[in-house]
């Protein structure tokens, strides 16, 4: 009767104990398959944020560059290296990196997205861009910090100003 009890009970410890190494696999494969797939989506964003011909960049809520792309890095003349961890005040000239350092304010506060033109001094000389910036939140919500792409709308306002011009 005693040796009946430690054999049914130790096969029913290594059943349950079975059934949770199982559980405990199948939750690692999950965690490993999210992994891999975050893995390839930061890639892929990886990937389009270096092959882009616009400045792609993001900053902390102290405006300081935590993301810069090669096209940014292009227009500044300085590398992403050299740029990430500073602000605007480390690439453009005071007037202009006050406007840049206040319209991220601007969508930090409000929490919304805009779009502005931008004049800026840059290592090909003054350059106007179509910038949208917009907050940059965490998965549940919180801002911090903004996010921004910027295009060089330049020769398409100098068509412009020629045309108006020629009128």
């Amino acid at each position: 009767k005693g040796w009946l009890f430690v054999a049914v009970t130790g096969l029913l410890l290594y059943v349950l104990v079975e059934r949770l190494v199982r559980q405990l696999q199948e939750a690692h494969r999950r965690q490993t398959s999210l992994m891999s797939e975050k893995q390839r989506s930061l890639d892929l964003l990886a990937a389009i944020s270096d092959h882009s011909e616009d400045a792609i960049f993001a900053k902390d809520l102290n405006g300081r560059y935590i993301l810069f792309n090669r096209a940014a890095s292009g227009f500044v003349g300085k590398s992403a290296a050299n740029v990430l961890g500073r602000d605007d005040l480390a690439l453009f000239p005071t007037e202009q990196a006050k406007m840049l350092m206040d319209i991220g304010r601007r969508v930090i506060a409000s929490g919304r997205a805009e779009t502005n033109e931008e004049a800026l001094d840059t290592a090909q000389g003054t350059r106007i861009f179509l910038a949208t910036k917009g907050p940059l939140r965490t998965p549940d919500g919180s801002v911090v910090g903004i996010f921004g792409i910027s295009h060089d709308i330049t020769d398409r306002k100098l068509a412009e100003l020629s045309l108006a011009e020629s009128e």
